[in-house]
């Protein structure tokens, strides 16, 4: 009897960090921006009422973009990145919305990589934080271990946005 109790509990530790695991691996980052209070206080990073708690990036017409996750791909994998997943919560000031989700990697030559992706199918009310998500799949060969990625919002009408909580996923 001790032994199954020992067998089972086993089991479910092995299964629940698998789960824990998928979810959350060496590969996926977020931040719902609040606990870099204090450490930024310049660059869009405004305090309000943010989507899930009081801090949230901004962007508007003085500053068309917003602070980027970005990532020497090196330091997250040896192996190829091929897509990127981004999930983010936006509130805008005007429908429709000029907000795009832009992905860019640069290299010791400069950019080799920019493309950037429309949001305003996603978002349909205004002064309401909305879910959004965009997916990128990169051409291979095109980015390697030397590169940084970047994911980062641009408010290319220079109306008012607001990002909180910013999860990227990325893939090989």
């Amino acid at each position: 009897m001790s032994r199954n109790l020992v067998l089972l509990a086993i089991l479910l530790t092995v299964f629940s960090s698998c789960s824990k695991q998928e979810k959350h691996n060496e590969l996926y980052f977020s931040t719902d921006y609040d606990q870099l209070s204090g450490w930024m206080l310049d660059y869009g990073f405004r305090k309000g009422e943010g989507h899930s708690g009081h801090w949230f990036l901004a962007a508007d017409n003085a500053n068309k973009y917003t602070l980027p996750f970005q990532i020497k791909l090196g330091d997250a994998s040896q192996r190829p990145i091929v897509k990127a997943d981004v999930t983010a919560w936006i509130k805008v000031s005007a429908l429709p919305s000029g907000a795009l989700m832009v992905f860019s990697a640069d290299g010791p030559g400069g950019s080799v990589f920019w493309k950037s992706v429309e949001l305003k199918s996603q978002i349909t009310q205004k002064d309401t934080w909305t879910e959004v998500k965009a997916t990128m799949n990169f051409p291979a060969g095109t980015i390697g271990p030397e590169h940084i990625l970047k994911a980062y919002f641009w408010a290319y009408d220079g109306q008012s946005i607001q990002v909180d909580d910013m999860a990227v996923q990325l893939y090989n």
